[in-house]
């Protein structure tokens, strides 16, 4: 069995760590902002440990892209 990594690349610097590559997708949820705003993100892994979440709508609105690797 071979296992591949997805990771989340930005496609605008604004939304880019300059300090960490490539983070790595580590999981699905279920996220609500203090807005009571709930969305489906992405949770994202950096190198350094730092964890984030992108919602699955900025991917799909172009903003980031999918890499297999």
């Amino acid at each position: 069995m071979k296992i591949n990594y997805v990771f989340l690349e930005p496609l605008d610097n604004y939304y880019r760590r300059l300090d960490c590559n490539l983070p790595v997708i580590t999981g699905l949820v279920h996220v609500e902002n203090h807005y009571g705003i709930e969305n489906i993100c992405y949770e994202v892994t950096y190198e350094d440990g730092f964890k984030d979440y992108v919602p699955i709508s900025d991917v799909n609105d172009g903003s980031y892209k999918l890499v297999v690797q």
